[in-house]
């Protein structure tokens, strides 16, 4: 294309930080579109080799701010005073969430809430979640598995 070496590269990747426009009238960019985006509320990312321009605030600098899993549970494990027992902690970005399903060990996938005990064996131990919509659509599974001697 001619005249194309004139045209600047292109290093800052911006976002507006909420995806819920039917619902939220606000914030929302002003003048946007072919002059530029000049509204400054925006999360930027920057990172050494493309630095965000003075005129943003809202710096990202991690992958995972940036490109979160969505439809994914994202289990945390927390250790109680009971040996043998886990507390589980779990959490997803899934649109009109429902509920997690867990299996404990292949067995039955059963609905959870966001927090609750592992009661664990001796030997291996394998904890499968995944989260549901309202509509009844299954997300990515996450597990863990646990040796308990």
């Amino acid at each position: 294309m001619e005249g194309s070496d004139k045209l600047a590269a292109v290093v800052e990747l911006r976002m507006i930080p909420r995806s819920n426009f039917l619902q939220q009238k606000h914030p929302l960019p002003l003048n946007q579109g072919m002059r530029g985006w000049f509204w400054t509320g925006h999360q930027v990312w920057t990172d050494d080799e493309g630095p965000a321009a003075m005129l943003y605030g809202n710096r990202v600098t991690s992958p995972n701010n940036w490109n979160w899993t969505l439809n994914q549970a994202h289990i945390v494990l927390e250790p109680t005073v009971t040996p043998g027992e886990v507390r589980v902690h779990l959490d997803t970005v899934t649109p009109d969430f429902d509920t997690f399903l867990m299996q404990i060990d292949g067995g039955n996938s059963l609905p959870t809430t966001s927090g609750f005990i592992w009661k664990l064996h001796r030997g291996k131990n394998r904890l499968q979640v995944r989260p549901r919509n309202k509509a009844g659509r299954e997300g990515i599974a996450s597990w863990i598995v646990l040796d308990y001697p």
